[in-house]
């Protein structure tokens, strides 16, 4: 994608599914879903878009917020009522990161005011619909469980009926890939869920809901390296480039998922990695493109 010499296109096709999928959501609101249905109950449709998940919605529209802006500005409504009724307050915070980063590098004064009653409305939808200071407790005893197994290189495993399995791992590689959907889920106890947790009906957490910790612990410290060395990859080539409004808008996505990321898992779902490797791909094409345009006019001058 990064050798694209137009893509337009693309950004047209990401613009129109945008769209498509919001007028799921707004059926799904009212309950007129033609197609899915709610698994707790038949009779009614939930607010998952096509991609089956309040989370996932969440992390698409701030994936796709700055494109909206950028290109058809009426539009990035869609992404603001679109988080509203996913109830996912990280992909809000996603979407607050990736306007502000759009008015800042756009170096746009009436953006730059408008954040404000976005940023204040933001936060009070997200505490009315999300209740954050709750969900930001329970994902943050999970985090500082999961680090703390990192740091122990040790996970005591509970298969039920007494049957306990220690596994532990080296600090530098981290317990390995796809590791802790299978080993964090039988380790969380007491120690994430309280006094009173019962083995059989307590739900789990399948991922950390933060992709660095996740990755850290999966990964270790030699990955770690490697993820802030691709990063800082990112961020020096955006910085060494001439600002073209569209490496602007793809560098403001990124910077949309990597917070969302923060909250929600991005990698492990297929419908936000796909978001994060088209729109890195995009980036990686604006680069190139941004380079051959200052080259061409550096000749012609």
């Amino acid at each position: 994608m990064s050798k694209m010499k137009s893509a337009r296109k693309l950004y047209n096709a990401i613009i129109l599914v945008a769209v498509i999928q919001f007028g799921l959501v707004i059926l799904q609101k009212f309950n007129l879903d033609p197609f899915f249905s709610s698994i707790a109950n038949s009779n009614l449709s939930d607010t998952v878009g096509f991609v089956g998940s309040h989370n996932q919605l969440g992390a698409y529209y701030a994936a796709v917020a700055p494109i909206l802006l950028h290109f058809c500005m009426p539009l990035f409504l869609i992404s603001i009522l679109a988080v509203v009724f996913s109830a996912c307050s990280s992909a809000g915070a996603g979407i607050i990161a990736g306007f502000l980063s759009y008015a800042i590098f756009m170096k746009s004064k009436v953006l730059l005011i408008a954040f404000i009653p976005i940023l204040i409305v933001g936060i009070f939808m997200m505490q009315k619909y999300d209740a954050i200071a709750d969900v930001t407790k329970a994902r943050m005893k999970i985090w500082e469980h999961t680090i703390s197994q990192y740091f122990n290189s040790k996970v005591v495993v509970d298969y039920g009926n007494g049957s306990k399995q220690i596994v532990t791992s080296n600090p530098l590689t981290g317990f390995g890939l796809g590791s802790f959907m299978v080993i964090s889920p039988k380790s969380q106890t007491e120690k994430v869920f309280g006094e009173g947790f019962n083995y059989r009906v307590t739900p789990r957490w399948e991922h950390a809901h933060n992709d660095l910790i996740e990755y850290l612990f999966e990964f270790g410290f030699m990955g770690i390296l490697i993820l802030f060395g691709v990063i800082a990859d990112i961020i020096y080539k955006f910085w060494m480039s001439v600002k073209t409004n569209r490496l602007i808008v793809t560098f403001c996505s990124l910077i949309a998922i990597a917070v969302a990321s923060c909250g929600v898992y991005v990698i492990h779902a297929p419908v936000s990695y796909f978001m994060l490797c088209l729109v890195l791909g995009l980036f990686y094409m604006e680069v190139n493109y941004a380079r051959t345009s200052f080259t061409q006019t550096k000749s012609i001058a």
